[in-house]
């Protein structure tokens, strides 16, 4: 199933697996940006609404809101969805053009004799993150929401307490964005708000560009 917005705050559903992709054309404005979503977790299905969708991107203008899982499902040509125009939240993204990304990535090879994978960006970030945050806030860790003020690799930690007896949980994501230029690229940062043992309330996330 698709959620297709377009005109302004208009949002109408289309099953592309079902109905094809004639019907979803006549909905789409070929001199607007339509952005689609794609609400949908099996592979196969995934598979078949991304090429149909591929097919109809070449005469309209389509922004596609996924999944960060579809990058890595072999059955979708990575292609579609530069042509698509990808865009996903994760809670990291590794900016290679990043001098201090790069400095890292030498440094490792030269310990390691080796490529850094994930969990190498990852356990730098957590142990400097933690580190930085205790040597500057001491016994009182807790009460400066654990921000370090240091420059990371591949995440920007904002912790947010669950409740009153719980732990905390990281609230900043990544917006990525796959380009019609075949880039991968940040394209801003989300604070969501986490819901708490404490509140009845859900606050909506909000983005920032």
């Amino acid at each position: 199933r698709v959620n297709q917005k377009s005109g302004g705050s208009k949002i109408r559903q289309y099953n592309i697996l079902a109905e094809g992709t004639s019907g979803l054309e006549q909905m789409l404005k070929a001199d607007k940006e339509n952005i689609i979503v794609l609400a949908e977790e099996d592979e196969a299905n995934i598979s078949v609404a991304i090429t149909r969708l591929n097919t109809i991107s070449k005469s309209n203008k389509i922004t596609l809101i996924g999944l960060q899982e579809y990058t890595r499902m072999q059955s979708i040509d990575i292609e579609y969805l530069h042509n698509l125009k990808l865009h996903y939240l994760a809670p990291y993204f590794i900016d290679y053009g990043n001098p201090i990304v790069n400095t890292f990535i030498e440094n490792y090879r030269a310990a390691f004799n080796c490529e850094p994978t994930q969990y190498s960006f990852q356990g730098y970030d957590i142990a400097i993150h933690f580190m930085a945050s205790l040597g500057k806030s001491g016994r009182n860790l807790l009460a400066t929401n654990l921000i370090s003020g240091v420059d990371l690799l591949q995440a920007d930690y904002s912790f947010q307490k669950l409740s009153d007896l719980g732990g905390y949980m990281n609230k900043t994501l990544y917006v990525v964005e796959y380009t019609d230029g075949y880039e991968v690229r940040s394209a801003g940062k989300i604070q969501g708000a986490i819901a708490t043992n404490t509140s009845e309330k859900h606050e909506k996330t909000g983005l920032d560009h």
